[in-house]
């Protein structure tokens, strides 16, 4: 399936709610291993009445376990001493060699121990500035995080380490650079910062750090940073969301020069730029006056202004009949199997769904699709398409037909497909029940999930439920 990714910012969050219970149970849940004992400042106070250990033992107690092999003892041995702060200063050796652990957990959590140290950290910028091109995108955005908080404390230091790290040969080192020095003030650093900022807003795992940090920047000068924006659309690949959307967010503030440069990248030569130009403009203008544009882009010989052309139209809002009659058809052309690009087909049959009933025009070309198309994807979303816009009569039998497939997916959004049809898919009844009658005789590469769907769909049918109840 087509997707767009980012930065897992969902999954920092996650992993700091997994990781809290630890705070207090992680010497009960984590067993030490091989006769490893975990030296945690509980068992020293444990039993009569025992003397409170002091500060530099319960941190050289932690430190201990820092050497654990529990991954479990390591991780909550740098959360430990996170929550010491300052006090835990004599720890930061030992953090700085947690920080290129085997394991990501526990590399991130020594992250934020660092962090937390503020000052005291100096030895280990050094370290977080490593850390910054980890492979695990938390860690590097810890890194990064850990390097923002000893700035504020000491600048004349941090600065000046984030400034050389620009000009590294890891993307993700120059690109966290950039955005950590933005968040501290500085928006320069020789005029490298835009460029870094620029190439991460291209790239699908960097694009929402690197918009923030621009759309800061181009807030206070739009005239300077909007043109740099349009300009990046000409060597952009798939999709260019991190520039359409910094655009917008400039916008906000500086609506008529980010709307006046758009409207004229419009008439742009290069496709991409024209597309791109587009997409931006859709957040903050009437949609139809793109649609001649967007057009245009689908009949393009670049594979890149199509499928952007395509995202767009397969988001838009609010068409009116002039620019419908412009786009279904640019849409069904896009959809032929001579174009190889699967993606573009995948998202033009996706788009001529979303328009509904106004898109009837397209179902025959859907039906050819949903029958010859080679790629399991397009049929899939020509399932769905057809499940939108075509009259019962004429589509049932194509979709009980297409339950022949072996492919899971297509199986899966055909029956999904029918199941919106309620009680009116009742002819594919006899088709559904016959699959889960011989599960014996066909290998889905998805069994469970499929016979799942198939059942409850069946249900939805018989009018025994009204929605799916999928794990």
């Amino acid at each position: 399936m087509i997707s767009l990714r980012g930065v897992d910012y969902l999954g920092i969050r996650q992993r700091n709610r997994d990781l809290s219970p630890s705070l207090v149970e992680g010497s009960g849940r984590n067993k030490p291993l091989l006769g490893v004992h975990f030296k945690d400042e509980e068992d020293v106070t444990s039993g009569g009445g025992a003397k409170e250990p002091s500060i530099s033992e319960k941190v050289s107690n932690l430190v201990a376990n820092l050497q654990s092999v529990d991954r479990g003892i390591r991780y909550t041995a740098a959360q430990k001493l996170g929550i010491m702060k300052k006090e835990a200063s004599a720890s930061i050796p030992a953090l700085i060699l947690a920080l290129e652990d085997k394991d990501q957990t526990v590399r991130y959590c020594a992250a934020v121990a660092i962090g937390e140290m503020g000052s005291d950290a100096v030895s280990a910028v050094p370290g977080l500035v490593k850390a910054m091109g980890d492979k695990d995108n938390c860690v590097r955005a810890q890194s990064a995080g850990a390097l923002a908080k000893i700035g504020k404390e000491i600048p004349d230091i941090v600065k000046p380490a984030l400034v050389k790290a620009l000009k590294s040969e890891s993307l993700y080192i120059r690109e966290e650079a950039a955005e950590t020095l933005v968040s501290m003030g500085e928006e320069d650093a020789g005029g490298l910062i835009v460029p870094t900022l620029l190439e991460g807003l291209k790239r699908y795992d960097l694009h929402i750090g690197a918009s923030v940090s621009l759309t800061k920047i181009g807030k206070k000068n739009p005239g300077v940073i909007v043109p740099m924006l349009i300009d990046a659309f000409k060597d952009c690949s798939g999709y260019p969301f991190g520039i359409e959307y910094t655009l917008a967010q400039i916008g906000n503030v500086a609506h008529n020069v980010v709307e006046a440069a758009l409207m004229d990248a419009l008439k742009d030569e290069n496709s991409r730029v024209q597309v791109g130009a587009a997409a931006a403009l859709v957040r903050i203008v009437d949609n139809n006056i793109v649609v001649p544009v967007l057009v245009n882009g689908l009949k393009s010989k670049d594979p890149n202004a199509q499928y952007t052309a395509a995202i767009v139209f397969k988001n838009i809002k609010n068409l009116n009949r002039d620019s419908l009659d412009l786009a279904i058809p640019a849409l069904i052309e896009a959809l032929s199997p001579d174009n190889s690009d699967r993606g573009v087909r995948y998202v033009a049959a996706t788009a001529l769904g979303g328009f509904g009933k106004e898109a009837c025009s397209a179902i025959s070309v859907l039906i050819e699709t949903l029958q010859k198309d080679k790629d399991d994807d397009v049929r899939t979303a020509a399932a769905r398409a057809l499940g939108v816009l075509g009259d019962r009569e004429m589509v049932l039998p194509l979709l009980i037909e297409a339950l022949k497939s072996k492919n899971s997916d297509v199986l899966k959004s055909v029956a999904f497909t029918l199941g919106a049809m309620k009680t009116e898919a009742s002819s594919a009844l006899p088709a559904l029940h016959k699959i889960l009658e011989n599960k014996e005789e066909t290998k889905y590469d998805d069994p469970l999930g499929t016979y799942l769907v198939l059942s409850q769909t069946i249900s939805i049918i018989e009018g025994k439920t009204d929605n799916y109840s999928l794990p």
